[in-house]
């Protein structure tokens, strides 16, 4: 069974005016395996912005958490997306928005 590549991107938007959105490196990215019903963590990437993992096919939920200048702790962003990982994907790109404003 081939594996997908699945490349998800933490982005910030609301910056100045007319700023395109930008990849956060201060972010956490959580990636869960649905088993069922049941949510599993399958990969966690501490302080970056973009995470690339093959994936087999089945079901996924990908989210960020910004841990910018706010200063309260991380704040959940961009997420829980689901991911469906279908079997003749050969990759797949996943952004969530984070609002830096």
């Amino acid at each position: 069974m081939l594996a997908t590549l699945v490349t998800i991107l933490a982005l910030g938007v609301g910056g100045p005016p007319k700023a395109p959105p930008r990849v956060l490196s201060d972010t956490t990215i959580n990636v869960y395996r649905y088993v069922g019903t049941e949510r599993h963590p399958y990969a966690t990437l501490y302080e970056g912005g973009e995470l690339a993992l093959r994936l087999q096919p089945g079901t996924y939920a990908a989210e960020a958490l910004f841990d910018g200048s706010i200063g309260a702790g991380p704040v959940p962003c961009g997420g829980p997306k689901t991911l469906r990982v279908r079997r003749h994907e050969r990759s797949k790109r996943v952004k969530l928005y984070c609002s830096i404003k």
